[in-house]
């Protein structure tokens, strides 16, 4: 299994948002987006940045990754993080950023096991790739 570490507060990918805007002809309809600015796509390039220092090529086949996502605390009463932001928001992020990096589609993806931990040393995640036969 490849390991690459991203150092940084975890960031949950955001809600979509909505907006009506007048297309061709005067026609309204409802427009679908997510913010294209600010953390959670800072984080989301970060990702993808560091990433394309350790897979040159997109892996092929089908893929089992592994999200630790470490959350910083200043004293450790618990390993296992149980508070806000929801774990599947997180890992979804991540496979975003990894798409066309690491991997072709995140359709690839055939086994995923994700985590939240609490440390006291550093934050982050550790990105875990594997190739299944």
């Amino acid at each position: 299994m490849t390991e690459l570490h991203v150092p940084g507060k975890p960031i949950a990918l955001p809600r979509q948002r909505h907006r009506i805007i007048k297309g061709k002809h005067g026609k309204l309809f409802v427009q679908t987006y997510t913010p294209a600015n600010g953390p959670a796509a800072q984080w989301k390039r970060l990702i993808g940045r560091m990433a394309k220092t350790m897979w040159q090529q997109p892996l092929d086949g089908p893929l089992q990754i592994n999200l630790e996502f470490v959350f910083q605390v200043k004293s450790k009463s618990q390993k296992w993080r149980i508070k806000t932001p929801d774990v599947d928001n997180l890992a979804k992020l991540v496979l975003d950023a990894l798409n066309g990096i690491a991997y072709h589609d995140d359709k690839q993806v055939a086994a995923l096991l994700a985590c939240k931990t609490e440390s006291t040393q550093s934050c982050g995640v550790i990105i875990g790739i594997k190739e299944l036969e």
